[in-house]
């Protein structure tokens, strides 16, 4: 969860493909792209795949700044 408040940084929600990830733009000059991730403590190769997924996520909300 990101909160923002509307009076000092007008911003904008970015939609994610993932629950476990928020991301927001702020329009400050220069503009800010902000991303709260949750990754789960896992062990070895499931947690590497966890946050290769969650990168991915990131790379493409990103995309749309």
């Amino acid at each position: 969860m990101i909160w923002v408040n509307k009076t000092p940084f007008p911003h904008k929600h970015i939609d994610v493909a993932s629950p476990d990830i928020a991301a927001v733009v702020l329009f400050t000059p220069p503009p800010t792209f902000a991303v709260s991730v949750y990754i789960p403590p896992e062990g070895d190769l499931d947690g590497i795949r966890t946050l290769e997924h969650a990168l991915e996520a990131i790379r493409h909300a990103y995309q749309w700044v």
